[in-house]
């Protein structure tokens, strides 16, 4: 027999009303959210490619989610996909396969952002005539947006956002 708890109907509202005070700017309640018990980096930490995921783990932590890396410039109609994670001791690395023919336009985009801000860095690299560019985006997991991107990750949140500006916003969604 299943165990079966009785709530009364008040305790039911004060559950409700939390939920619709607690939403995030996504509209998900952030009492769905992972609590925020870590508080710093274990040093086992560790982010590795799970098909076209990205996995971040820790042992000590006893924390393991994965998410997937949505990267958008809104002046591209095809979508940029993914090719390689990495997270290690010092920096969150994520390779990008860019449609092809807009490299230049994305590089254009990169130079205007304030990435620095974020804590993030790029390198571009160049295709072929008939492949397409990549953009490989490194975060500097030691400066405190890193920090905050990988304790995040740990703490299970749903929405990280890695970088929000202007035309770029590249996000961790966690499946």
């Amino acid at each position: 027999m299943k165990n079966q708890f009785l709530i009364s109907d008040s305790e039911k509202s004060r559950i409700l009303s939390l939920h619709e005070s607690h939403k995030n700017h996504h509209g998900t309640s952030l009492l769905n959210e992972a609590p925020g018990g870590i508080t710093e980096i274990p040093s086992d930490t560790t982010g590795y490619n799970s098909g076209d995921n990205l996995k971040i783990y820790s042992r000590d932590a006893n924390a393991s989610n994965t998410y997937k890396l949505k990267v958008s410039f809104s002046f591209l109609s095809k979508k940029p996909t993914i090719e390689d994670f990495d997270l290690d001791d010092d920096e969150l690395y994520m390779k990008v396969k860019l449609p092809y023919g807009t490299g230049n336009s994305v590089e254009k985009a990169l130079k205007a952002a304030p990435l620095w801000r974020y804590g993030v860095k790029y390198r571009m690299i160049e295709g072929s005539w008939n492949e397409s560019d990549r953009v490989v985006l490194t975060i500097d997991t030691s400066s405190d947006e890193g920090k905050d991107i990988v304790l995040k990750a740990l703490n299970g949140d749903r929405y990280i956002t890695v970088l929000d500006e202007g035309k770029t916003t590249v996000e961790l969604i966690k499946v």
